[in-house]
């Protein structure tokens, strides 16, 4: 095993960031846990031959890419070594204190249950890991981190280990850390789960995305360099940045849309940065007054943020020689927000941050309510249901309602109240008339129409998504 001078590279590295993004960092302490971890770890070795120590040191580099602090740092260097060396947890909270065990203990898998089934286990660990997490929202952000890690390294594996792995994480990691607003880590997971689950469709993926982005981005280049010249002379600062989502956001729009991949323009994204929410709007007029916008394509969430932390304007303009651009703008702050998410507010420590934390700790604890941790299908049906892809419609009044992803009318009319849902007749959608299980997208105003005249029929079933829509439909159905 090679000592502290083969990691020199990743040593300066972890260290760099910790300094200078991490709010208060502790140096010293990060130092000497790389040091205790590489020793931990000496021995061992991965699946691909490398020193196991590389594995958590990628892990801690990550946390700390992210802004987090130095106990989640230090977490990272040393989560392996309760589960995987002969480290106790004593030894853990002489050396380091008991903030740093507490998440290195609350990330470490269940070692022995009664039951020896592989999924048993699964399900007893993910439990151990959310409720640590309901105490500690460090503990989930470190395992998250770990789970790419893991992702980046299956190629080493067996096939069955590498589709199970990854097959959890596109179900539950992605989910959770799509619900942390942690976009990134989100999209990253996914793409890496496919490219191992899917290969060659993700591979026909990535060569059709290849090409069209050659295309798109040169008249992004055109718009972008039209657009700055009408803010310029307007007074607006503007930055553009180009982003794109992968082969799995475009495999699973294709899929849940019936869509041709020439249909879906989310691989290839123009971001139209500034300072302020005034200069947003400012912006949103020149764009749409150089390029058409396309109908229905325009979503305001600023206004109304999305999962409570993302904001932007997003809209897809016509561009130069007829190519569909979409476009996301808002301000630096709220960009880097939506890249990080919840991560954002561990190195921004003020009453707001304070308020976001709380808001997705108080989430965490739904997901476990006291009749599922003593039943484990309740506990996996529980968890299932919570890490649903979730959506916000609109009242006419401007009251959000948050429906799974897929969510039609009667849907929405069950969430707001149970009448409605029953005697739910017509459904006007942005002002305009749509088949009740037509499916809802986010940001849609709905108004329902309901009559006495209407019943609920048994076929509704069948397309409704929400947990109150099927609850009352099997309700009224069994009474009858």
């Amino acid at each position: 095993m090679k000592g502290i001078a083969g990691f020199r590279e990743e040593y300066l590295q972890l260290l760099k960031l910790v300094k200078t993004k991490s709010l208060k960092p502790d140096v010293k302490l990060v130092k000497k846990a790389f040091d205790y971890s590489l020793k931990a770890h000496s021995s061992q070795k991965r699946a691909s031959g490398e020193p196991y120590f590389v594995h958590p040191l990628k892990v801690a580099i990550t946390l700390a890419d992210w802004g987090m602090d130095s106990a989640s740092v230090c977490a990272g260097l040393l989560h392996d070594c309760l589960e995987d060396t002969s480290v106790n947890e004593a030894q853990l909270k002489r050396e380091f204190g008991s903030e740093v065990l507490e998440l290195v203990n609350g990330v470490t898998k269940v070692k022995k249950i009664a039951s020896s089934s592989r999924r048993e286990k699964r399900i007893k660990s993910l439990e151990k890991l959310l409720l640590a997490s309901t105490k500690d929202l460090r503990v989930l952000i470190v395992k998250i981190a770990d789970k790419i890690h893991n992702l980046q390294t299956l190629e080493f594996l067996s096939v069955a280990d590498r589709n199970r792995i990854a097959k959890d994480a596109l179900e539950v990691y992605a989910p959770l850390a799509h619900k942390l607003s942690m976009h990134n880590a989100r999209f990253e997971i996914e793409n890496l789960a496919f490219k191992c689950l899917e290969p060659e469709k993700c591979a026909e993926i990535e060569a059709k995305i290849a090409l069209k982005r050659k295309v798109i981005e040169k008249s992004m280049d055109f718009l972008s360099e039209r657009l700055r010249a009408d803010c310029d002379s307007a007074g607006i600062p503007v930055v553009f940045e180009k982003e794109s989502k992968g082969a799995f956001t475009a495999f699973k729009k294709m899929s849940d849309s019936s869509k041709g991949f020439d249909e879906v323009f989310d691989y290839s994204i123009l971001d139209v940065l500034t300072n302020n929410v005034d200069d947003c709007y400012r912006i949103l007029g020149k764009l749409h007054a150089l390029y058409k916008p396309i109908p229905r394509k325009f979503k305001d969430w600023i206004a109304i943020p999305e999962h409570n932390l993302y904001q932007a304007l997003h809209t897809t303009v016509i561009g130069p020689e007829g190519i569909p651009i979409k476009c996301y703008i808002n301000t630096f702050e709220m960009h880097e927000i939506g890249d990080l998410g919840i991560t954002y507010f561990f190195r921004h420590k003020d009453c707001k941050s304070a308020r976001r934390l709380e808001e997705k700790t108080k989430w965490l604890k739904s997901l476990m309510p006291k009749e599922a941790l003593k039943d484990s299908e309740k506990f996996e049906k529980s968890l299932a249901d919570n890490l649903l892809p979730y959506i916000y419609v609109l009242t006419p009044d401007g009251k959000k309602v948050e429906l799974p992803e897929g969510s039609n009318s009667i849907d929405f009319a069950f969430n707001v109240h149970t009448s409605l849902g029953l005697h739910c007749w017509k459904s006007f959608v942005n002002g305009r008339e749509e088949k009740i299980q037509s499916p809802l997208l986010a940001g849609d105003v709905v108004r329902i129409i309901e009559s006495e005249k209407v019943e609920a029929r048994p076929n509704w079933l069948s397309g409704v998504k929400s947990r109150k829509a099927v609850e009352a439909l099997k309700r009224r159905f069994k009474s009858k």
